[in-house]
């Protein structure tokens, strides 16, 4: 579990009326330097309704699949077919920096994904994609579902028995995180608990739409949700965070 101080961010109260853009990267193998994002998804949405305002899905060809990793490609569903109109990393990271203006970053294990991103801009000479702050659902979902260790996004969306539309991909796995995201936001602590022995596979179709709750619930729910809101985003910090984890 990242380690976040437990009082909320300074300034949390403008920071979490940004929109937040759910971020989710496939890449081709795990090492940054080598490897490649092969796949951009991310979800635009706003506190606290947290209705949909735009998605972006965007295939971008590696550099070479020579030194891949063979189990990476296969999960992300990489083929030569499917890939035929990936575009260049430039211009995928150009397309989600046109996307994300503004936006507060949101993810699960989110550092490894902010790795290959500051890679990737190094590489293209684009600024100002990595911000200075994001969101770890994460460390949320781990204190909200009392796991002792950080869970899988795969586990946690078994147990609040979200529905996945496909199997794998970008834009898939930022939607199961905006939807775990939805499920700790509408529901306080308690209310979780409560809740989590009733869910069934139906359940999903029931809490879809926007979501209303009352001021109280509002101001409560965006203190704890800054106490998720991780503010070392340098390459130091990413890569301790992605040692810290690799531990557990």
């Amino acid at each position: 579990m990242t380690e976040i101080s437990s009082e909320p961010v300074s300034g949390s109260a403008p920071l979490l009326d940004r929109d937040l853009v759910f971020l989710d990267f496939e890449m081709s193998g795990g090492d940054r330097d080598r490897h490649d994002i092969i796949e951009i998804g991310a979800v635009r949405s706003r506190l606290p309704d947290l209705a949909v305002i735009d998605q972006l899905s965007v295939k971008v060809a590696p550099r070479s699949t020579h030194g891949a990793n063979q189990e990476s490609l296969r999960i992300a569903g990489y083929s030569v077919k499917e890939w035929k109109t990936a575009v260049p990393i430039d211009e995928g990271l150009r397309r989600l920096q046109a996307f994300a203006p503004g936006g507060l970053m949101v993810g699960w294990a989110t550092y490894n994904d902010l790795l290959f991103l500051h890679a990737a801009t190094t590489r293209s000479g684009i600024e100002g994609l990595s911000g200075d702050v994001y969101i770890e659902v994460q460390d949320w979902a781990q204190a909200r579902l009392h796991y002792p260790k950080s869970p899988g996004l795969q586990r946690v969306a078994d147990q609040l028995k979200i529905v996945r539309d496909q199997e794998h991909s970008a834009i898939e796995d930022a939607l199961v995180t905006y939807e775990v995201f939805r499920m700790l936001w509408r529901h306080g602590p308690d209310e979780l608990d409560g809740v989590l022995p009733t869910l069934d596979w139906n359940s999903y179709a029931s809490f879809a739409g926007p979501i209303s709750m009352g001021d109280d619930d509002d101001r409560a729910r965006r203190l704890e949700l800054a106490r998720y809101a991780v503010t070392e985003t340098s390459l130091d910090a990413l890569l301790a965070l992605r040692n810290r984890y690799s531990r557990d």
